[in-house]
């Protein structure tokens, strides 16, 4: 159980809405469908590692903002 909330400090925003030019991946779990609309979804492990990869050395700020925040999730 988390016990700590971390705020992003720019949220998202993103010009286009809904599934527009996004692909789509649907997973199902129990009663709960999901639909995550990313370039991401369909990529192979090694495609998204290689994404992440190149997104960091191009010092990707919300890419540094998830990381802070997971690691936050650890601290004591």
């Amino acid at each position: 159980m988390l016990s700590k909330v971390v705020h992003s400090t720019s949220p998202h925003k993103h010009p286009t809405r809904g599934d527009v030019d996004m692909d789509v991946k649907k997973t199902i779990i129990g009663n709960t469908t999901l639909y995550v609309y990313s370039p991401l979804a369909n990529m192979s492990s090694e495609e998204k590692r290689n994404w992440f990869e190149s997104e960091k050395l191009k010092g990707n700020r919300i890419l540094q903002e998830i990381s802070d925040a997971v690691n936050a999730c650890y601290e004591n």
